[in-house]
């Protein structure tokens, strides 16, 4: 049996190994889908043998688990900062700046990926678990409807799907966006008159 020592010795080292196969499984399923992904490519690009991908993962499956939940994880502080947004216009001024974020593009690519890959009627990865995610924009809709920003007559489930988006549309599909304005998203001659845009739509929401 080893000794403590020589288990706490190692623990640096098995979380560095982790986190080395979790970064590369992240770009590898982001560029490639959950289908198109190898776990013998992430072992390389992660500088592991593959034997290792399974130690600590178990399968490919598991690993895109793993995959989502970190970046879930890592979501915290976006949400926070929704969170202290007053209304739904700063929350959606401040989601279509971090549109072009290097976490929201990872999310951006992994969504495109699972969009073409799954049927979503067949359900999806962590489905209950990433439902509470989403459920609160749904949220935000009715507290704004509740405090006279938003029209209380507009359903706030359709509602939260429209505005957001708004949000992550050009993000999703920046080609068409270039197509209609000759600019990208990530380009601030498209961000900042966009955040304007939105902002001036939903406060023509207002009841009345």
């Amino acid at each position: 049996m080893p000794e403590p020592a020589a288990v706490a010795a190692a623990e640096p080292a098995q979380r560095d190994t982790r986190e080395r196969i979790l970064a590369a499984a992240t770009e590898q399923f982001a560029a490639k889908g959950l289908a198109g992904a190898r776990v013998d490519e992430i072992a390389r690009a992660a500088q592991v043998n593959k034997q290792l991908v399974y130690y600590y993962f178990g399968g490919k499956l598991e690993l895109y688990n793993a995959v989502l939940g970190q970046l879930v994880d890592e979501s915290r502080h976006k949400r926070e900062a929704e969170q202290a947004c007053e209304t739904v216009a700063e929350k959606l001024q401040l989601l279509t700046r971090l549109g072009t974020h290097p976490h929201s593009v990872l999310w951006q690519r992994l969504l495109s990926w699972e969009a073409l890959e799954t049927e979503p009627h067949e359900g999806v990865v962590q489905e209950d678990e990433r439902r509470g995610t989403w459920e609160r924009h749904v949220a935000s809709v009715r507290a704004a409807q509740a405090s006279g920003e938003l029209d209380p007559e507009l359903d706030p489930e359709l509602l939260a799907v429209a505005l957001v988006s708004m949000a992550v549309f050009p993000f999703m599909l920046p080609q068409v966006v270039k197509f209609m304005t000759g600019r990208l998203p990530g380009d601030e001659a498209f961000l900042a008159p966009y955040a304007e845009v939105v902002a001036r739509l939903v406060s023509d929401l207002r009841p009345g």
